[in-house]
């Protein structure tokens, strides 16, 4: 849009330059010469506004344009952020409870090694290893 509006203007700027130049450098009276710049002025007139006239549905259609890519893209951009906002909700959420996590006392299991005594018949001993788990508590500091 903005390109078809800078050739048109640069266009008729051409114009009425080159005819200027035209117009003076040419051997006439002041009269003739004042007849002719009013007529190329009504000329170009006219050709400006036919230009006007005839670059105007395009100037229409890429409004149309811009317009439906602006809806398109706003929509995409409002989904995106939307899709950002929920991850980051997401993350606050993980991060809130990972922290909640850190408070809480941490159960470390410890293996212990006890030896029993078994008595089988006839008096004779046999020792057998039995393990235990003994839980402790832990307490991690937040940092």
């Amino acid at each position: 849009m903005k390109q078809a509006k800078h050739f048109a203007k640069g266009a008729v700027l051409g114009g009425i330059v080159g005819t200027i130049i035209g117009i003076f450098s040419a051997p006439k009276s002041g009269e003739k010469m004042q007849e002719q710049a009013i007529g190329v002025a009504k000329d170009l007139k006219k050709k400006g506004q036919k230009m006007v006239k005839e670059a105007q549905p395009y100037i229409r259609q890429a409004k149309k344009n811009a317009t439906k890519m602006q809806k398109k893209y706003t929509k995409e951009a409002k989904e995106m952020l939307d899709e950002v906002e929920k991850a980051v909700k997401d993350i606050q959420k993980k991060a809130k409870s990972f922290s909640d996590d850190q408070k809480k006392p941490v159960a470390k299991k410890m293996p212990v090694k006890k030896k029993a005594k078994v008595k089988k018949s006839a008096g004779a001993k046999k020792t057998t290893t039995v393990k235990k788990v003994v839980v402790k508590k832990k307490v991690v500091a937040k940092k």
